[in-house]
């Protein structure tokens, strides 16, 4: 009988995921046909369908809000709703060998051993190995990239690159739940040792984003080498995806953010002030966003002890796991200036978000309530 097995890509966030993503969804048709599985019932593209299944009942993100408000579903029923559809669309695969889970939220939302458990309950009923892919980044070179991505996200702190800015991610946590970047974001040995419980450590791949690797490589040629693809099936051009915005946009950005949240109270995204987002990033341009040397070097410093420990794992041959260059950075960074700048700019978008909807459209909540009444029907028809 063949043997199966899944590969779980993690992340980490803003190492590539997106066009890792965007080039497996599309030759999904073309893998399948090889016994490759990349399935939608886990997410369109990026898998946050699984991630927000495998969460805590009582932890919410913004993500896995407006999935359950969309859906109208409690998280038990979205759980067995998906793990449900899951195995009924592998039984219709036929003969397959690889099944695949891509989504960087593993990485930033799955932080509790109960919801890793979930998480390799989900796959383990159908097959005999299970896989992680990881691409890491340079801590500081993560938070950067990962700034923008905030914003957009609803984030309003310009100046908090370096701080902690998952809190702002959840839509609703229990008391108590803690949430700190320091330790469960950026710390590299901590997010490894969750998979441990699971799965031997030679099961879990380490790749260094190319920034930190040789010259002409990608995350999307890696994960398929990794991943032991025929890169036939899935060649195309490699995108750059969630491209940084400038500074100037950043902070009208943050502005305008302080203004709105970027949710209903019922947990969906509110999709006008994304648009607002969108034509920021638009018409404000300007440079790129840059932080000190110093406290870019302090900031990774912070994870010495965490990075040398992959490195004497997953990299003996190299003598550090990151590069040790900081000159891409300046000594000093004032940005107080755009206040006096961008103060027109402010002042415009602000007065764009004082017209955007801040209520829900009550025809989207008739029509998923009808979705919701007609998934049961159509599993007792089967």
């Amino acid at each position: 009988m063949m043997r199966r097995r899944a590969i779980l890509h993690i992340g980490t966030e803003k190492t590539g995921t997106t066009a890792i993503q965007n080039r497996m969804r599309a030759a999904a048709p073309q893998l399948a046909r090889q016994g490759v599985i990349f399935s939608e019932v886990l997410g369109p593209g990026n898998h946050t369908h699984l991630v927000a299944a495998c969460m805590e009942d009582d932890v919410w993100d913004r993500v896995k809000a407006n999935i359950l408000a969309t859906h109208l579903l409690q998280p038990p029923a979205f759980r067995a709703r998906l793990r449900e559809e899951f195995a009924q669309a592998l039984a219709a695969a036929g003969d397959w060998h690889t099944v695949i889970g891509s989504s960087e939220l593993i990485h930033s939302r799955l932080l509790l051993p109960s919801e890793i458990d979930r998480l390799f309950e989900t796959f383990r009923p159908h097959v005999d190995e299970i896989e992680v892919v990881l691409f890491l980044r340079r801590q500081d070179r993560l938070a950067l990239s990962r700034f923008s991505t905030a914003l957009r996200g609803g984030f309003s702190e310009f100046d908090a690159v370096f701080g902690s800015i998952a809190p702002s991610n959840y839509f609703r946590l229990p008391p108590g739940h803690a949430i700190d970047d320091m330790v469960d974001y950026f710390d590299y040995r901590r997010l490894i040792e969750r998979f441990l419980p699971h799965l031997p450590i030679e099961k879990i791949k380490v790749v260094l984003y190319p920034e930190d690797m040789n010259a002409g490589t990608d995350s999307v040629a890696e994960f398929i080498q990794l991943a032991g693809l025929d890169a036939a099936l899935v060649e195309g051009p490699t995108d750059r995806m969630n491209l940084p915005m400038p500074v100037e946009a950043q902070y009208v950005m943050s502005e305008v953010n302080k203004l709105l949240p970027m949710s209903f109270p019922s947990g969906r995204r509110n999709l006008h002030l994304k648009k607002l987002h969108t034509e920021i990033e638009a018409t404000v341009h300007g440079t790129r966003r840059q932080v000190r040397r110093a406290d870019a070097e302090a900031f990774v410093a912070r994870y010495g002890e965490s990075n040398e420990w992959v490195r004497t794992i997953f990299f003996p041959e190299r003598e550090s796991l990151f590069s040790d260059r900081f000159n891409q950075y300046p000594d000093e960074v004032d940005y107080s200036r755009l206040r006096t700048e961008l103060a027109g700019e402010v002042r415009r978008f602000r007065q764009m978000a004082s017209s955007v909807p801040q209520a829900e459209v009550r025809l989207h909540g008739l029509l998923t309530r009808a979705k919701r009444w007609l998934w049961p029907q159509k599993l007792a028809a089967r």
